[in-house]
C-alpha cells in the first residue's frame, strides 16, 4: 500500500487513466446493484495504491478550505438577509427627517454587506468548480462526487453530526436547522452543518464567535485560479473550535481520517 509514494508523476497519470478505464464500469455495476459501499471501497483502494500528484493534493486541500468559506458566507448572508428584512419592517414616516435618514443609512449598510456576501458566494463557488475540474477523474474525485450526489450526505455521517452537537451546533438541539436548507439558490437548496455564522447558534450561545482569515501559501498551480477569486485559495478561516486537518494524513491522523471519510468516502455503514 506504499506504492503511491514511489510512482513517478508521468506513470501516475497513466495509471489513473488505466484504472478508470478498468474499474469505473465495475463501480457503476456495484452502484446499480445497490452495493454502494463496495463501490466506494474500490475507489478508496485505487486511491491508496495510485495516490495523487502534488498539485492534486493541493487542489483537494484548497477545495475543502474554499468549501468552508462558502458555508461561512452562505450562513452570514442568511443572517444579513434577516437583518435586512427587520430594517425594512421598521421604516419610519418620511416626515421625521432625522429618523428617516438614519433608517436609510442602516439600510444602505445592510445592502452593501449583502452585495459583498453575494460576491463571496459567487467567487467561492467558481473556485470550487475549477478545483473540481483540476482534480481530474481520479478515484478520490469519483468517490467524493458519489458521496455528494445526495444533497443530505452530511447528515449520514454520525461523526459529523456528533461534532456539530459537541460544538454547540443545531444537531444538539431540537430546532432541526441542519436538516433544513440554509438558503435556496436558483438551482438548488444549500444544506450543511453549523458554522460560527449560524444565526440560531448565536441566539443560543448569547454571543458571537469572531471569524478571522489568515493568508497561507499554496503549493499548487495557483495561476490556474481566476484572478478575482484567488484569495479564497490563499486564505483560511480561523475561529474558536475550528479543526485543522490534512487530507494527506488520512492514514496517520485520526481527525483527518474521520473528515476524509465524511467528505469523500462515506463509509459510515449507512448504505449498501
Amino acid at each position: 500500500m506504499k506504492l503511491s509514494k514511489s510512482i513517478p508523476e508521468s506513470m501516475r497519470h497513466t495509471l489513473v487513466k488505466a484504472s478508470s478505464a478498468i474499474f469505473e464500469p465495475v463501480e457503476t455495476i456495484l452502484e446499480k446493484s445497490g452495493k454502494t459501499q463496495k463501490a466506494q471501497k474500490l475507489r478508496k483502494l485505487q486511491h491508496q495504491c495510485i495516490g495523487l500528484s502534488e498539485d492534486q493534493w493541493q487542489y483537494i486541500n484548497d477545495y475543502f478550505v474554499t468549501e468552508e468559506f462558502l458555508h461561512l458566507a452562505l450562513q452570514a448572508r442568511e443572517k444579513e438577509l434577516q437583518d435586512n428584512k427587520e430594517i425594512k419592517s421598521e421604516q419610519p414616516a418620511s416626515d421625521d427627517l432625522n429618523k428617516f435618514n438614519s433608517y436609510k443609512e442602516k439600510l444602505r449598510k445592510s445592502e452593501r454587506k449583502l452585495e459583498a456576501l453575494n460576491n463571496d458566494v459567487r467567487a467561492t463557488e467558481g473556485v470550487m468548480k475549477l478545483l473540481e475540474w483540476k482534480m481530474g477523474h481520479t478515484p478520490l474525485y469519483r468517490a467524493m462526487s458519489f458521496q455528494r450526489c445526495d444533497s443530505k450526505w452530511y447528515l449520514r455521517d454520525t461523526w459529523l453530526r456528533e461534532k456539530c452537537a459537541k460544538d454547540g451546533g443545531c444537531c444538539g438541539r431540537s430546532c432541526g436547522c441542519c436538516e433544513k436548507p440554509r438558503c435556496t439558490r436558483s438551482d438548488r437548496e444549500v444544506l450543511g452543518h453549523c458554522t460560527p455564522m449560524c444565526d440560531c447558534c448565536d441566539g443560543y450561545r448569547g454571543r458571537i464567535i469572531t471569524v478571522h482569515t489568515d493568508d497561507f501559501v499554496t503549493l499548487g498551480q495557483v495561476d490556474l485560479i481566476p484572478r478575482e477569486a484567488k484569495r479564497y485559495a490563499h486564505s483560511k478561516a480561523v475561529y474558536e473550535r475550528r479543526i485543522e486537518f490534512d487530507p494527506r494524513k488520512e492514514r496517520t491522523d485520526k481527525i483527518s481520517a474521520r473528515l476524509m471519510n465524511a467528505y469523500v468516502w462515506g463509509l459510515d455503514g449507512r448504505r449498501g
